[in-house]
């Protein structure tokens, strides 16, 4: 399990990707995201035996919220709560107005290698793009990805 348990620095990002050799971020839109709900659930089928990859989902979602959420949804890895919208700042997550605030609202998945970024996929938010909630990069790429560093 990952030690960060909110995000509200880049130090914290980089405290996150440090843990392991490899890493996976991926945001999520929020608790209330059904499609993000199904692809945290996916990542962690396909990720919950993988003894050498740290995977953690962050959200602007409190760290109550992302606690439940985990709970509800029992997954094996952290949801971190990042209210300051780091990921935004330094990773270029995109922002906009969701659920009354500055939120996620489209999906990213980043990969780490010792700390530094290898792989980035990140969802642009297109006017009307009722689709971009539900097209996310598929897990097999990502495996792709995990696959090439080992």
């Amino acid at each position: 399990m990952n030690t960060v348990h909110s995000i509200n620095h880049i130090d914290d990002i980089q405290n996150i990707v440090k843990q392991s050799s490899i890493t996976i971020i991926t945001s999520y839109r929020g608790k209330w995201c059904p499609f993000c709900r199904q692809y945290l659930s996916d990542m962690n089928k396909a990720f919950r035996s993988v003894d050498d990859v740290l995977l953690v989902g962050v959200s602007v979602d409190s760290t109550e919220e992302c606690n439940q959420l985990r709970k509800k949804l029992k997954l094996e890895f952290d949801l971190i709560s990042d209210e300051s919208i780091v990921l935004h700042k330094t990773l270029d997550v995109k922002i906009g107005k969701g659920h009354g605030k500055d939120a996620y609202l489209q999906p990213a998945v980043f990969v780490f290698h010792n700390g530094v970024e290898v792989f980035q996929w990140i969802q642009t938010p297109k006017m009307l793009n009722f689709g971009g909630a539900i097209n996310r990069l598929p897990i097999e790429k990502i495996i792709e990805q995990v696959e090439k560093l080992r």
